[in-house]
């Protein structure tokens, strides 16, 4: 039973992303299950839109994981994968324009460790590209904990908006099981 409120929380969550992010799912229980990547270009100019005065390449990449009990070195592991798969996918050497990637990790689970949450809220993984004049590059983490004692969403400083977002789609679930 408790997988399959995980289930329905991930569909959810993937419905909301579909809106504006291209989806990936992978088949199989447990581990990495979707991504969704989001890239956006924005650009200014004066009279003409050959006349460019700038340019800003931004994405993001979202990892979802799901595991029963998640503890803090399989909260590690994950979050050190999606860091180093967002640093691969920037090819810095090649973008002109970069400005920002945010690598989001979101973990769906039933149980969480004590250790894991320290290490989600602590999470502070960062790093600039030739003094932040190639862009940047943060990490969000963010877990909904889907326990018998209730739901709770627990995520790093960067992640505010992403716990906001996975709060409001268990809202809407504990909603529409009532």
């Amino acid at each position: 039973m408790p997988a399959n409120k995980i289930a329905r929380i991930e569909e959810r969550l993937l419905k909301g992303y579909s809106e504006n992010y291209n989806i990936t799912r992978y088949h199989g229980a447990g581990g990495i299950v979707a991504e969704a990547e989001y890239h956006v270009s924005e650009s200014g100019y004066v009279f003409f839109r050959k006349a460019q005065t700038w340019t800003a390449d931004s994405d993001e990449y979202v990892f979802f994981v799901e595991e029963q009990r998640l503890t803090a070195d399989i909260a590690e592991e994950y979050v050190r994968h999606a860091y180093d798969e967002g640093i691969r996918r920037i090819d810095i050497e090649n973008r002109k324009h970069h400005m920002c990637t945010r690598v989001v990790v979101v973990f769906l689970c039933n149980d969480i460790d004590e250790e894991a949450g320290r290490y989600i809220r602590k999470c502070s993984l960062r790093r600039d590209f030739c003094f932040a004049l190639k862009g940047w590059m943060e990490v969000h983490v963010a877990a909904a904990v889907l326990g018998e004692k209730g739901d709770m969403v627990i995520c790093n400083r960067a992640a505010k908006e992403t716990g906001k977002f996975i709060e409001s789609v268990l809202e809407q679930h504990s909603l529409a099981s009532v």
